[in-house]
This record gives C-alpha cells, structure tokens and sequence, in this order.
C-alpha cells in the first residue's frame, strides 16, 4: 500500500521536527495518508522504533482496559460498531478533546436527538406503504425500577417510540391499553391506521389489553 507524505498544517515539510518529546522521539510535522479515506497515521509515530511502540500499545490497552473494569462496562461493547466507529473518527482527528460532560448531555444529546427523530420520520413515512405492528415489553433496571418500551415494526426496520416508567403502577389490562392509547395520541393518524397487528408479551394482562 503507498504513502504519501504531506504537509503539516503550518506549512513545515516532512524535515521539520521537534526532539524535545518526553520519549526522546523525534515528531515530524507530517502525516502519512493511507487508502482509507480521511485517515492519516502520523509519521511521528510510523519512525518510532519498534519497543516504543510496543510501549505504547500496552498503555492504550491499558487505559482502555481500565475504563471497561473500573466502570463495570459490559465486555460486548468493545465490539460495537458505534465504539469501532468512535475510535475510528478519534484517529482521524488528531486535535480531537472530550467535551466536558455538561455539553455532552445538552448540546451532543440534543443534536443526537434530532438526528435519531429525522430517522424515525423517514422510516414512518416508509413504512406506511405495508403497514406497522406495534409491541411493547417491560424490563427492571438495576435500581428496580419497572419500565415499559414501545417499538413500531416496519417493513424497512424497527421504530424505537418511547419508554414509559411503570414503577408502582398496577399493570393490569386497563392500565396498559391506557398506555397504548396514549402512545397513539403521539402518532399521526394515518400511521395509527396503518397499525395492523399488535404483538405482546403472554401474561394475561397483556392479552386482555
């Protein structure tokens, strides 16, 4: 696979260097762009002798290994696309910085939920030409807390609706048809008549609902 190597964003050539690295290593001021489109791997690190980077990889396992342990993350995100994708994106952006966690759950939840609406819209407005079935299901977080979910099935896909905390409610049949009824206020009407099966869980609450 060639290389290419280019200019840095001050415009230094690939012999321009600084050596006061805490690791004694000299960092060009240059990037080698590989096929993959918008990844570049800096050179800095390409000319690193081989313990170096050895050492390196080790304190990246390292650092990420903590975060999975002392957080108590499960082991099945380390193969999530969305991670895959994050560190990807992360190595594209050599200036990339966390944001502080107030911007994180305002400003990047909001346009996430923006987005995660377009979405929805799009595959509403799909999905009407073969009609939806509608299911919900109930599940415990590990504070205990009972909660019900509400999903659209589509020909193109799931609609993720809405969850709704049920702790302490009675969840009999009269309870939960309310819920569903308040669910399809939120809906268009011609999305409503386009529901054409429900599908829920066994008990008999459910059932009578």
């Amino acid at each position: 696979m060639l290389a290419k190597v280019a200019r840095g964003s001050h415009g230094s050539s690939p012999s321009d260097y600084d050596s006061n690295h805490s690791d004694g290593a000299s960092h060009i001021s240059a990037t080698v762009a590989y096929d993959e489109p918008g990844f570049n791997i800096p050179l800095s690190y390409s000319i690193l002798n081989k313990e170096i980077r050895d050492n390196r990889v080790a304190e990246a396992n390292k650092a990420w290994d903590l975060l999975w342990f002392v957080h108590g993350l499960s082991f099945n995100l380390i193969n999530s696309p969305l991670f895959r994708a994050a560190i990807l994106a992360t190595k594209r952006c050599p200036a990339y910085k966390p944001c502080h966690r107030h911007t994180l759950a305002t400003t990047h939840l909001d346009s996430a939920n923006e987005d995660a609406n377009m979405f929805k819209d799009s595959r509403l407005k799909s999905g009407k030409l073969f009609g939806f079935l509608v299911t919900s299901d109930g599940w415990r977080n590990h504070n205990r807390r009972q909660y019900h979910n509400f999903i659209l099935v589509a020909a193109t896909g799931p609609i993720y609706l809405g969850l709704k905390d049920v702790s302490g409610e009675a969840g009999n049949a009269q309870a939960i048809h309310d819920e569903f009824v308040d669910l399809f206020d939120t809906l268009d009407n011609d999305v409503v008549l386009r529901i054409v099966i429900g599908c829920t869980d066994t008990p008999s609450a459910n059932v009578s609902a």
